[in-house]
């Protein structure tokens, strides 16, 4: 039951980070959804479910033809969630 009570809150994580993609040039786009990523995981988010709605989110980018460029602040934050990227970027 748990499960089903979960999932409308982790579409909503996809589809805010597709709206924050679409939103700004890459650089604004990447501290404000680096910030949001932040912000998911101080609230106790997995951080493994964080990288599938991140994924999520570049499949929704695609299937709306976004441009893509729109993908970039996405692939870097999800780098900073696995580390892939200088320590002091890490999430």
């Amino acid at each position: 039951m748990e499960d089903v009570m979960q999932q409308p809150e982790h579409q909503d994580v996809a589809e805010e980070v597709v709206r924050l993609a679409l939103a700004e040039p890459y650089r604004e786009a990447l501290a404000t959804i680096r910030q949001y990523a932040a912000d998911r995981l101080a609230e106790g988010y997995p951080r493994e479910e964080l990288y599938a709605e991140l994924d999520r989110a570049r499949d929704l980018l695609e299937a709306r033809r976004a441009p893509d460029e729109a993908e970039d602040p996405i692939l870097d934050v999800m780098d900073f969630l696995v580390g892939f990227c200088s320590p002091g970027a890490k999430l």
